[in-house]
Formats: C-alpha cells, sequence, structure tokens
C-alpha cells in the first residue's frame, strides 16, 4: 500500500542519502528544508521506503507548479507511485482546486514517459532553463 504523509525536516537527510539522478544536488537540500511545513508530501511504499517527495506552489490563481524529488526506491514500485500522483493530480483539476497543473523536466526520454503517463502534455523546450544550463520541457494539465 502506498502511504504519504508531510514531509517533515528528519526525512532530508534520507532523501538526500537516497536520491536517484537529481541534476542539482547542492541546492536541493536547502530546497526540500524550505518545503517544509508548506504544501509538501513523502510517499511510502508498501515496505516503509520513500519513494519520492513531492510538493506544489500557486503561480497563479488556480495554477499550481509541482516538484517530485525521487529516491532509489522509487524504481521498485513506479507503477504504484505514478497511480497515486495521477490520482492526486486528477483529484485537484476535477474538484476546481486548480485550474492548471505544470512540471518542468529535464530533456529525457524516460521523463516524457512519466509526465505522459501523469497526463500533462508537452508545451515547449526551453533552452539552457536548468540549474545547470540543461534543456528544460514544459508540460501542462487543464
Amino acid at each position: 500500500m502506498i502511504e504519504a504523509r508531510m514531509l517533515h525536516q528528519y526525512d532530508i537527510p534520507l532523501i538526500m542519502k537516497t536520491l536517484s539522478h537529481f541534476h542539482n544536488r547542492e541546492g536541493l537540500e536547502e530546497e526540500l528544508q524550505n518545503q517544509v511545513g508548506l504544501i509538501s508530501w513523502v510517499v511510502k511504499g508498501p515496505d516503509d521506503t520513500i519513494g519520492f517527495a513531492y510538493g506544489f506552489h500557486a503561480v497563479n490563481p488556480g495554477v499550481y507548479e509541482v516538484w517530485a524529488v525521487n529516491t532509489t526506491n522509487f524504481s521498485k514500485y513506479k507503477i504504484e507511485y505514478t497511480r497515486y500522483m495521477k490520482s492526486k493530480l486528477d483529484f485537484a483539476l476535477s474538484t476546481g482546486v486548480a485550474r492548471r497543473i505544470q512540471i518542468y523536466t529535464r530533456l529525457d526520454k524516460g521523463l516524457d514517459k512519466w509526465a505522459k503517463a501523469l497526463g500533462f502534455t508537452k508545451e515547449g523546450v526551453h533552452p539552457k532553463l536548468g540549474p545547470n544550463s540543461e534543456d528544460m520541457v514544459s508540460w501542462g494539465r487543464v
């Protein structure tokens, strides 16, 4: 069973220790610390390990940007985690909490597949937008 709870300060060292392939590791720990107490969660798999952390913030009224950081444990339950995340996005849009949800990913075929599985539509490629000047892809759901 997939379980989620609010992100806590004590989760951050474990997330940092088990990060998968995040592209800007240095600024991530501080950014995660800034998310504690905001709209952010950790999601655990049936084996009680953290698969990923995620959260969102308002860009405009009714428009939210979602972030997610997965750990090396994500691949164990990637189908279940993807279903969980899609259900949360579907709920936000169907109940009117959000009229638009957007994400950014690195230019990567695996991330493209994941974003599409979550129901996002590719909106564009943004050259050198990433923290290390890598190209990023914007995705949206309405």
